[in-house]
């Protein structure tokens, strides 16, 4: 959000701006920039985040070609997990609800702890089968109380309130 504003030389002034939440965490950075500072400020974020993307995009279509040719569950796992980190990264940030889906609040809020919670799934089930831990028994007992807390993660937005999803997320 950008609030233009004029001041002349030599002269002070007293802002106030209101932040509201309803239980989830706020990160609010504020500062004060000439034109083109802000505008330099803001095209360097959105170079650096659609390089972000360019980078996910070009993991995830060779992937799906690896897949293709593979058909393992290992880069199925990974293949999924590009994009919804992707969507869970760009939430957390800020792009996703500016640039990706900006008509959407949902994805913005509850959007990026299910994301997050499907994220920390896949990577879970990734870690399974990278290090072949079904067979040591006691290894894969631990890993199932984990895919069960990603799980728990992932739909907390639907069962409890959005400040214990993000508490949760958090843990």
């Amino acid at each position: 959000l950008v609030l233009p504003f004029h001041l002349a030389p030599g002269t002070s002034a007293e802002l106030y701006v209101q932040v509201k939440s309803a239980g989830e965490p706020l990160l609010v950075p504020f500062a004060v920039l000439e034109g083109k500072a802000l505008q330099s400020s803001i095209t360097f974020a959105w170079m650096l985040h659609s390089l972000f993307l360019g980078v996910f995009g070009a993991l995830f279509i060779y992937n799906l070609f690896v897949l293709s040719l593979l058909r393992s569950r290992l880069h199925l796992y990974y293949v999924l997990f590009l994009p919804i980190t992707y969507l869970a990264i760009a939430g957390g940030s800020g792009f996703g609800p500016a640039a990706l889906y900006p008509d959407n609040t949902w994805l913005g809020n509850e959007g990026t702890v299910v994301f997050s919670g499907i994220s920390l799934l896949m990577n879970i089930l990734i870690l399974r089968e990278l290090l072949q831990i079904q067979t040591n028994r006691r290894l894969e007992r631990w890993l199932k109380i984990f895919i069960i807390g990603a799980i728990i993660i992932g739909i907390s937005p639907f069962l409890w309130s959005w400040r214990f999803a993000y508490s949760l997320i958090m843990v």
